[in-house]
């Protein structure tokens, strides 16, 4: 009766070792999370200058974070940053488009101050911008 029992205990980890891919133990493998080099040049810009260095752009996406109340995944393909398969990475380089021409040439008046533009403005912390006031 114990060989039996045995026996069914090995053929159950076998089969269990069989039916588990590699795929299934992603949890078990490091994710990376953001580039690996902090210093590293951005790549895929394309509002901002290319030159714009990792540090500054790293932290204009943690203000959209928190302007829109979101994670990088909701624009980001967190594998890899510089792909452009989300929609919502276009849109928001619409919007800092937008934002951009509104400062240069809407408020420039000479005796005005500085007006900036930011997410925030309109969305107030929430994916969908609020249009109207609480």
């Amino acid at each position: 009766m114990r060989r039996v029992a045995r026996w069914l205990v090995v053929v159950a980890l076998v089969a269990v070792g069989a039916a588990v891919s590699s795929s299934d133990l992603a949890w078990a493998q490091p994710v990376e999370e953001g580039p690996p080099d902090p210093d590293a040049p951005p790549k895929n810009l394309k509002v901002l200058p290319k030159e714009t260095p990792r540090r500054e752009v790293t932290a204009l996406m943690k203000t959209f974070n928190k302007a829109l109340g979101v994670k990088c995944a909701y624009c980001h393909n967190t594998k890899d940053y510089a792909l452009d398969e989300k929609k919502h990475k276009d849109i928001a380089r619409s919007f800092m488009r937008m934002t951009l021409e509104m400062e240069k040439s809407t408020f420039s008046y000479q005796d005005a101050p500085k007006v900036r533009f930011n997410c925030y403005m309109c969305h107030r912390g929430q994916e969908e911008p609020v249009l109207t006031p609480p």
